[in-house]
């Protein structure tokens, strides 16, 4: 089988046959490995989110196919918190420690690039709380104190723009000028 002579309406059938076989099956694998696969990446972003959701509840076992829904919320909806719950959600469905951890980790990205600095700094300080003690712990502290340089800069990036009245074009004007 190959999508390489499919159209826009193949595409759209293919996205109805997918969904109702979601519906038949919600827990076969193929069907979600379509919908992240194919279905979106040609405009079937709908059909995909179904049938990825139904796997999702199908597969109560699997975290694939709360990755695969969880990329499609950050790629095809631009919305990374809501991506980001998603993988923290599937994360407690691995078994594997090294892919709860790989999926907390993208989380904490995806956290970063949703939310103001600030917020950012407050959900990954509470995952740092959260998580055991050890390596995972740590690293996200490390994201934490990034995240607060990251708002330093912010901040005396603004005072630089309110006191000149122009943009900041390089980070030297902010230590010329004794902001940072």
């Amino acid at each position: 089988a190959s999508t390489d002579k499919m159209t826009a309406d193949n595409y759209h059938i293919q996205g109805i046959v997918q969904s109702d076989a979601a519906w038949l099956n919600p827990a076969h694998e193929d069907n979600y490995y379509i919908a992240a696969a194919i279905l979106p990446w040609n405009g079937e972003v709908a059909a995909s989110d179904y049938v990825l959701r139904k796997s999702v509840d199908g597969r109560p076992f699997d975290w694939w196919p709360v990755f695969y829904y969880a990329f499609d919320q950050m790629q095809f909806h631009h919305d990374p918190v809501a991506a980001a719950n998603w993988l923290r959600f599937g994360a407690k469905r691995a078994t594997d420690v090294n892919d709860r951890l790989m999926l907390e980790n993208i989380a904490a990205r995806w956290y970063e690039r949703g939310y103001d600095t600030n917020t950012a700094i407050l959900v990954v300080e509470a995952m740092a709380k959260n998580a055991r003690e050890g390596g995972f712990r740590r690293y996200l502290q490390m994201r934490v104190e990034r995240l607060k340089t990251l708002r330093a800069l912010e901040v005396a990036a603004a005072a630089y723009v309110a006191r000149f009245q122009k943009p900041l074009l390089t980070l030297d004007e902010l230590v010329k000028n004794g902001l940072i």
